[in-house]
């Protein structure tokens, strides 16, 4: 199932293994089959990928605060 359809995640595979064979299966337990079957594992996108505005302007705000003696008090 898993492999045809590639939009699985582990949980809903743990999801339909519960919902059919009636025990508990961990998520690492998922991962690890997976990978031993020469599945890989792709984990999703924690966050957004910033624009090549969002890149210069924080690039800009690096470069000006790199050369800056540390503020103490």
């Amino acid at each position: 199932m898993s492999v045809t359809n590639g939009l699985f995640t582990s949980r809903t595979v743990i999801q339909l293994i519960e919902s059919v064979t009636y025990h508990s299966v961990s998520e690492r337990t998922i991962r690890r089959r997976l990978q031993q079957s020469g599945l890989s594992v792709i984990r999703p996108l924690l966050g957004l990928p910033l624009t090549h505005n969002h890149r210069r302007l924080r690039h800009r705000w690096c470069d000006e605060r790199r050369m800056r003696a540390p503020e103490w008090n």
